[in-house]
């Protein structure tokens, strides 16, 4: 997955967007710092799926 991190200047939040196969608003949130966080548990997250349906995947086999 692909996530984009951006400032919206009118409500002062920090965006965080799904920038993959489709183009989705994950959260806002108060400080960038946040918003990176938010990202890298994300990234982490799908990680783990990912690789746990990966050796699935090779059992099934």
């Amino acid at each position: 997955m692909s996530y984009a991190v951006r400032y919206h200047e009118i409500s002062g939040d920090w965006m965080v967007f799904d920038v993959g196969e489709k183009f989705e608003l994950i959260g806002m949130f108060p400080t960038e710092h946040d918003a990176a966080d938010h990202v890298a548990s994300l990234e982490e997250r799908a990680k783990k799926i990912s690789r746990y349906s990966k050796s699935e995947h090779k059992k099934a086999a």
